[in-house]
């Protein structure tokens, strides 16, 4: 399904959670199996699937823990019968990243997670479900 050899935008664009299929509002069949930066693999049906370039969900990268956007793995989208997706979110807090977060300054010691939930957004045109 996916050739990382050949087919990775970059280096953390491989799967870090399991693989969660999905129709989308759209009719086509949306898959992510992705790191932190989600990119969907897209296709009519489950055996025509193909790895997107964009990047369809990320955190924010901020070094605010109450807000639960630092890093985020995109997790188990679910479609309501509206249409609308829904998926839930790990968020990581990885306060060794961001100076004066943590005194520890290591991840182990600086690490704080949750689980949120996410809607989709307006496709805006892209080839890509935005989440």
């Amino acid at each position: 399904m996916f050739d990382w050899a050949r087919e990775a935008r970059e280096p953390h664009d491989f799967a870090d959670t399991p693989a969660r299929a999905f129709r989308a509002p759209d009719g086509a069949t949306r898959l992510f199996a992705s790191h932190y930066l989600a990119r969907a693999m897209t296709g009519p049906d489950g055996d025509s699937l193909r790895h997107g370039c964009a990047v369809a969900f990320r955190g924010k990268g901020s070094g605010a823990p109450r807000d639960y956007s630092d890093l985020s793995w995109l997790m188990s989208p679910y479609v309501l019968p509206d249409g609308r997706v829904f998926a839930l979110v790990h968020n990581e807090f990885q306060g060794h990243r961001h100076p004066g977060r943590c005194a520890a300054d290591a991840y182990r010691p600086c690490w704080e997670n949750a689980v949120t939930w996410t809607i989709a957004a307006e496709n805006q045109g892209r080839k890509d479900l935005c989440i």
